[in-house]
Protein backbone atom coordinates (compact mmCIF):
# COMPACT_ATOMS: atom_id res chain seq x y z
CA UNK A 1 0.00 0.00 0.00
CA UNK A 2 2.97 2.50 0.61
CA UNK A 3 3.73 1.89 -2.70
CA UNK A 4 0.68 3.04 -4.52
CA UNK A 5 -0.13 5.70 -1.78
CA UNK A 6 3.46 6.98 -3.26
CA UNK A 7 2.35 7.47 -6.53
CA UNK A 8 6.31 5.88 -7.64
CA UNK A 9 7.21 2.61 -8.42
CA UNK A 10 9.26 0.02 -5.97
CA UNK A 11 13.09 0.48 -6.27
CA UNK A 12 16.38 -0.50 -5.29
CA UNK A 13 16.76 -2.72 -2.50
CA UNK A 14 13.01 -3.06 -2.49
CA UNK A 15 13.02 -4.02 -6.06
CA UNK A 16 15.78 -6.63 -5.52
CA UNK A 17 13.79 -8.38 -2.81
CA UNK A 18 10.47 -8.40 -4.86
CA UNK A 19 12.44 -9.97 -8.20
CA UNK A 20 14.11 -12.47 -5.74
CA UNK A 21 17.49 -11.15 -6.84
CA UNK A 22 20.57 -12.88 -4.50
CA UNK A 23 21.86 -9.62 -2.69
CA UNK A 24 24.51 -9.58 0.13
CA UNK A 25 22.07 -9.13 3.96
CA UNK A 26 23.63 -5.48 4.15
CA UNK A 27 22.16 -4.42 1.50
CA UNK A 28 18.81 -4.45 2.67
CA UNK A 29 19.81 -3.67 6.44
CA UNK A 30 17.73 -0.46 6.75
CA UNK A 31 14.39 -2.28 6.41
CA UNK A 32 13.05 0.95 4.68
CA UNK A 33 10.58 0.77 1.22
CA UNK A 34 12.57 1.88 -1.41
CA UNK A 35 10.71 4.09 -3.61
CA UNK A 36 11.22 6.04 -6.81
CA UNK A 37 9.45 9.11 -8.18
CA UNK A 38 9.82 12.39 -10.12
CA UNK A 39 9.03 14.59 -6.90
CA UNK A 40 9.18 13.28 -3.34
CA UNK A 41 10.05 16.72 -1.93
CA UNK A 42 6.22 17.28 -2.55
CA UNK A 43 5.02 13.50 -1.04
CA UNK A 44 4.50 13.52 2.71
CA UNK A 45 7.71 12.19 4.21
CA UNK A 46 7.41 8.62 6.42
CA UNK A 47 10.40 7.34 7.97
CA UNK A 48 9.58 3.66 7.06
CA UNK A 49 10.10 4.95 3.33
CA UNK A 50 13.54 5.90 1.10
CA UNK A 51 12.66 7.84 -1.79
CA UNK A 52 14.58 8.10 -5.02
CA UNK A 53 14.01 11.23 -6.64
CA UNK A 54 13.89 10.36 -10.69
CA UNK A 55 11.32 9.58 -13.18
CA UNK A 56 11.41 5.63 -14.33
CA UNK A 57 10.72 4.67 -17.88
CA UNK A 58 7.20 2.68 -18.12
CA UNK A 59 9.56 0.27 -20.21
CA UNK A 60 11.68 -0.13 -17.15
CA UNK A 61 8.24 -0.27 -15.15
CA UNK A 62 6.71 -3.98 -14.19
CA UNK A 63 3.93 -5.14 -11.38
CA UNK A 64 5.09 -8.33 -8.97
CA UNK A 65 2.30 -9.51 -6.48
CA UNK A 66 0.26 -6.60 -7.09
CA UNK A 67 3.27 -4.46 -6.65
CA UNK A 68 4.32 -1.62 -9.44
CA UNK A 69 8.25 -2.45 -9.36
CA UNK A 70 11.17 -1.10 -11.54
CA UNK A 71 11.66 -4.21 -13.80
CA UNK A 72 14.47 -6.40 -13.04
CA UNK A 73 17.11 -5.10 -15.86
CA UNK A 74 16.85 -1.69 -14.45
CA UNK A 75 16.77 -3.45 -10.73
CA UNK A 76 20.06 -4.82 -11.06
CA UNK A 77 21.32 -1.53 -12.62
CA UNK A 78 20.49 0.31 -9.17
CA UNK A 79 21.98 -2.34 -6.82
CA UNK A 80 25.65 -0.49 -8.30
CA UNK A 81 24.37 2.34 -6.31
CA UNK A 82 23.70 0.63 -3.14
CA UNK A 83 27.08 -0.76 -2.88
CA UNK A 84 30.17 0.89 -2.06
CA UNK A 85 32.41 2.90 -4.75
CA UNK A 86 34.07 0.05 -7.20
CA UNK A 87 32.64 -2.61 -5.06
CA UNK A 88 31.57 -4.58 -8.18
CA UNK A 89 31.76 -8.42 -6.50
CA UNK A 90 28.21 -8.49 -5.32
CA UNK A 91 26.86 -7.05 -8.42
CA UNK A 92 28.46 -9.19 -10.78
CA UNK A 93 26.87 -11.68 -8.96
CA UNK A 94 23.27 -10.79 -9.08
CA UNK A 95 24.32 -10.61 -12.73
CA UNK A 96 24.79 -14.02 -13.13
CA UNK A 97 22.13 -15.26 -11.13
CA UNK A 98 19.66 -13.24 -13.39
CA UNK A 99 20.91 -14.38 -16.51
CA UNK A 100 21.87 -17.98 -16.16
CA UNK A 101 20.20 -20.78 -18.03
CA UNK A 102 18.56 -22.97 -15.15
CA UNK A 103 18.67 -26.33 -15.08
CA UNK A 104 15.40 -28.10 -16.80
CA UNK A 105 14.75 -29.63 -13.30
CA UNK A 106 13.82 -26.67 -11.94
CA UNK A 107 10.39 -26.46 -14.13
CA UNK A 108 12.06 -22.94 -16.03
CA UNK A 109 14.04 -23.57 -19.05
CA UNK A 110 15.23 -20.10 -19.90
CA UNK A 111 16.96 -17.22 -18.31
CA UNK A 112 15.47 -14.48 -16.52
CA UNK A 113 17.03 -11.94 -18.99
CA UNK A 114 20.49 -11.28 -20.90
CA UNK A 115 23.30 -9.58 -21.00
CA UNK A 116 21.85 -7.33 -23.97
CA UNK A 117 19.42 -6.40 -22.08
CA UNK A 118 21.01 -5.54 -18.96
CA UNK A 119 23.15 -3.30 -20.96
CA UNK A 120 20.23 -1.89 -22.93
CA UNK A 121 18.73 -0.95 -19.28
CA UNK A 122 21.86 0.43 -18.32
CA UNK A 123 21.97 2.85 -21.27
CA UNK A 124 18.76 3.93 -20.29
CA UNK A 125 19.27 5.09 -17.23
CA UNK A 126 21.62 7.34 -18.09
CA UNK A 127 24.22 9.20 -15.11
CA UNK A 128 23.39 8.11 -11.83
CA UNK A 129 25.58 7.54 -8.85
CA UNK A 130 27.10 3.67 -9.32
CA UNK A 131 26.75 3.88 -13.16
CA UNK A 132 30.64 3.16 -13.44
CA UNK A 133 29.95 0.33 -10.97
CA UNK A 134 27.44 -1.01 -12.76
CA UNK A 135 28.98 -0.80 -16.14
CA UNK A 136 32.16 -2.36 -14.98
CA UNK A 137 30.51 -5.25 -13.70
CA UNK A 138 28.44 -6.01 -16.18
CA UNK A 139 31.87 -6.53 -18.71
CA UNK A 140 32.27 -9.50 -15.81
CA UNK A 141 28.83 -10.77 -16.12
CA UNK A 142 28.85 -14.37 -17.40
CA UNK A 143 26.29 -17.21 -18.40
CA UNK A 144 27.20 -20.86 -16.25
CA UNK A 145 27.36 -19.82 -12.59
CA UNK A 146 24.70 -21.21 -10.58
CA UNK A 147 25.50 -19.43 -7.78
CA UNK A 148 26.94 -16.97 -5.65
CA UNK A 149 29.47 -18.89 -4.19
CA UNK A 150 30.35 -20.25 -8.11
CA UNK A 151 30.38 -16.47 -9.35
CA UNK A 152 32.77 -15.61 -6.14
CA UNK A 153 34.87 -17.86 -6.79
CA UNK A 154 35.64 -16.96 -10.45
CA UNK A 155 36.14 -13.66 -9.65
CA UNK A 156 38.96 -14.79 -7.10
CA UNK A 157 40.48 -16.67 -9.51
CA UNK A 158 40.58 -13.45 -11.71
CA UNK A 159 41.59 -10.79 -9.03
CA UNK A 160 44.56 -13.49 -8.54
CA UNK A 161 45.37 -12.69 -12.20
CA UNK A 162 44.49 -16.31 -13.62
CA UNK A 163 42.95 -16.65 -16.77
CA UNK A 164 39.27 -16.96 -16.84
CA UNK A 165 38.05 -20.41 -16.65
CA UNK A 166 35.51 -21.93 -18.97
CA UNK A 167 32.44 -21.98 -16.89
CA UNK A 168 29.79 -25.74 -17.19
CA UNK A 169 32.68 -27.41 -18.67
CA UNK A 170 31.49 -30.86 -19.83
CA UNK A 171 34.35 -33.29 -20.59
CA UNK A 172 32.98 -34.89 -23.52
CA UNK A 173 30.46 -32.24 -25.11
CA UNK A 174 30.09 -35.02 -27.89
CA UNK A 175 27.81 -37.38 -25.81
CA UNK A 176 24.90 -37.80 -24.13
CA UNK A 177 26.19 -38.06 -20.71
CA UNK A 178 29.33 -36.90 -19.77
CA UNK A 179 31.02 -35.64 -16.47
CA UNK A 180 30.95 -31.48 -16.23
CA UNK A 181 32.23 -29.05 -13.86
CA UNK A 182 31.89 -26.01 -12.30
CA UNK A 183 34.83 -23.83 -13.77
CA UNK A 184 37.72 -25.60 -15.58
CA UNK A 185 40.59 -24.97 -18.26
CA UNK A 186 40.81 -27.38 -20.89
CA UNK A 187 44.60 -26.43 -22.11
CA UNK A 188 45.76 -27.47 -18.36
CA UNK A 189 43.27 -30.12 -17.48
CA UNK A 190 42.42 -28.48 -14.42
CA UNK A 191 38.83 -28.20 -12.90
CA UNK A 192 37.13 -27.12 -9.78
CA UNK A 193 33.61 -28.17 -8.38
CA UNK A 194 31.80 -25.97 -5.58
CA UNK A 195 30.48 -28.75 -3.83
CA UNK A 196 28.10 -26.96 -1.22
CA UNK A 197 26.06 -28.38 1.52
CA UNK A 198 23.55 -30.11 -0.80
CA UNK A 199 26.49 -32.24 -1.49
CA UNK A 200 26.70 -34.00 1.48
CA UNK A 201 23.43 -35.57 0.75
CA UNK A 202 24.36 -38.99 0.29
CA UNK A 203 22.73 -39.53 -3.23
CA UNK A 204 24.38 -36.33 -4.48
CA UNK A 205 27.75 -38.44 -3.08
CA UNK A 206 26.82 -40.57 -5.40
CA UNK A 207 26.71 -38.46 -8.13
CA UNK A 208 29.87 -36.55 -7.19
CA UNK A 209 31.91 -39.69 -6.80
CA UNK A 210 30.78 -40.56 -10.61
CA UNK A 211 31.77 -37.22 -11.51
CA UNK A 212 35.29 -37.42 -10.49
CA UNK A 213 36.02 -40.88 -11.08
CA UNK A 214 35.41 -39.71 -14.53
CA UNK A 215 37.52 -36.74 -14.62
CA UNK A 216 40.01 -38.37 -13.68
CA UNK A 217 39.99 -41.56 -15.83
CA UNK A 218 40.57 -38.93 -18.41
CA UNK A 219 43.64 -37.55 -16.61
CA UNK A 220 42.64 -34.73 -15.38
CA UNK A 221 43.46 -32.96 -12.18
CA UNK A 222 40.74 -31.95 -9.74
CA UNK A 223 40.16 -29.19 -6.99
CA UNK A 224 36.87 -29.58 -4.50
CA UNK A 225 35.45 -25.94 -3.36
CA UNK A 226 33.54 -25.73 0.20
CA UNK A 227 31.72 -23.37 1.97
CA UNK A 228 34.93 -23.22 4.33
CA UNK A 229 36.74 -21.76 0.82
CA UNK A 230 33.99 -19.66 0.38
CA UNK A 231 34.32 -18.18 3.95
CA UNK A 232 37.96 -17.77 3.27
CA UNK A 233 37.71 -15.82 0.20
CA UNK A 234 38.76 -19.41 -1.92
CA UNK A 235 43.02 -18.31 -1.00
CA UNK A 236 43.21 -22.33 -0.98
CA UNK A 237 41.61 -22.87 -4.03
CA UNK A 238 43.51 -19.98 -6.17
CA UNK A 239 46.64 -20.77 -4.73
CA UNK A 240 46.39 -25.03 -5.56
CA UNK A 241 45.25 -23.44 -9.07
CA UNK A 242 49.03 -21.77 -9.15
CA UNK A 243 50.57 -24.60 -8.37
CA UNK A 244 48.84 -26.76 -10.90
CA UNK A 245 49.68 -24.08 -13.47
CA UNK A 246 53.56 -24.11 -12.17
CA UNK A 247 53.65 -27.31 -12.14
CA UNK A 248 53.19 -27.40 -16.19
CA UNK A 249 55.87 -24.93 -16.97
CA UNK A 250 53.89 -23.46 -19.81
CA UNK A 251 52.77 -26.64 -21.04
CA UNK A 252 49.54 -26.85 -22.53
CA UNK A 253 47.27 -29.47 -23.87
CA UNK A 254 44.77 -29.57 -26.47
CA UNK A 255 41.23 -28.59 -26.61
CA UNK A 256 39.91 -32.33 -26.83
Amino acid sequence: MVVEASGGVASHATALLLHGVPLPPWVCEDGTVHISRPHPRGASVRAEVTSHARTVPAVDVTTLHGIRVTGLERTWADLASLVPPRLIDPVVAAGDAVVRHPWTEGGRTAPRTTTTALRSALDRAGRFKGVRTARAALDLVRVGADSPQETALRLALLHAGLPEPQLQLVLHPDRDRSPDADLGWRAWRLVIHYDGDSHLDPGQRRVDQWRNDGWDRAGWAQIVATVDDARDDFRRVVADVQAHRARLGGRVFGTC
